[in-house]
């Protein structure tokens, strides 16, 4: 743990939740699968815990980013 934050400058906790956001955010954006679903298969056990993690790293909730993520693909 030690030596994985003297390689990467992050802990592994957050080197985690950093994949498991990036993982949702493209689950979000393909549009496929509920919310609640997409924070189950991201490993949040609950949808309010992934509500703020998601709009701490991204700055969006995840239904905007989701709804972002459709408009921007409807214009192209």
């Amino acid at each position: 743990s030690h030596r994985f934050r003297e390689v990467l400058g992050i802990t592994f906790r957050d080197y985690l939740l950093k994949v498991r956001l990036e993982r949702a955010k493209v689950l979000l954006a393909a549009g496929h699968v509920s919310i609640t679903e997409v924070a189950h298969d991201v490993g949040f056990g609950d949808l309010p815990r992934f509500d703020k993690a998601f709009k701490r790293y991204t700055g969006f909730t995840p239904s905007a980013y989701r709804a972002s993520s459709l408009r921007e693909r409807s214009n192209k």
